[in-house]
């Protein structure tokens, strides 16, 4: 007011000018604010969907240039943590099916060398397609399996005679399942 006052006894064109001057500096304010806060909420939504892990949403570009880049960023980065877990789910989904087709037996051990799954030929070898051995070590399987499994070292073969003229050649090796060194039998 005092500013307005003053510019008004110099010239009334210059409270008109510092005015019109104010008004673009408002307006410039308001840009600025609206720019912070799409910024903000930008970033506090990328944040939440990174934490909950969901990968499909994109953000929308804002308009400054600076924030469009970690947006274009972003993008990128979660269209290609999608794809890898499309990629992922499709080569367990079809692991799984060839482990159950396999006539081969095929028992996997947990990180305390007890049986976490046995596909069903294994199942079925071992005494039956119902036969739950979850949670069991090697030698306690039932038959010839456990004598002559107990003590196996990865990578060592062994020939396992039954009763009869069955004869199985038996295999430990080892496997990384997130980080961690596991075992299955063949």
């Amino acid at each position: 007011a005092g500013a307005a006052v003053g510019l008004l006894r110099i010239g009334p064109w210059w409270t008109v000018l510092a005015e019109a001057a104010l008004a673009v500096s408002l307006a410039a304010g308001i840009v600025l604010l609206r720019q912070s806060r799409m910024t903000r909420e930008q970033g506090t939504t990328a944040l939440a969907l990174i934490r909950s892990g969901e990968f499909t949403t994109r953000l929308l570009d804002t308009g400054v240039p600076e924030v469009d880049a970690l947006v274009a960023a972003y993008n990128a980065m979660s269209g290609d943590l999608r794809a890898q877990r499309v990629r992922l789910a499709e080569q367990q989904w079809f692991l799984e099916k060839v482990v159950a087709a396999s006539p081969s037996g095929i028992v996997t051990l947990d990180l305390d060398g007890r049986i976490s799954d046995a596909n069903p030929a294994a199942r079925r070898w071992f005494g039956g397609e119902d036969a739950s051995f979850a949670g069991r070590r090697l030698d306690e399987l039932p038959g010839a399996f456990s004598a002559a499994l107990a003590g196996i070292t990865p990578g060592e073969s062994r020939l396992v005679a039954e009763a009869g003229p069955r004869k199985f050649r038996c295999r430990l090796s080892e496997f990384v399942d997130s980080g961690f060194t596991r075992r299955f039998l063949l």
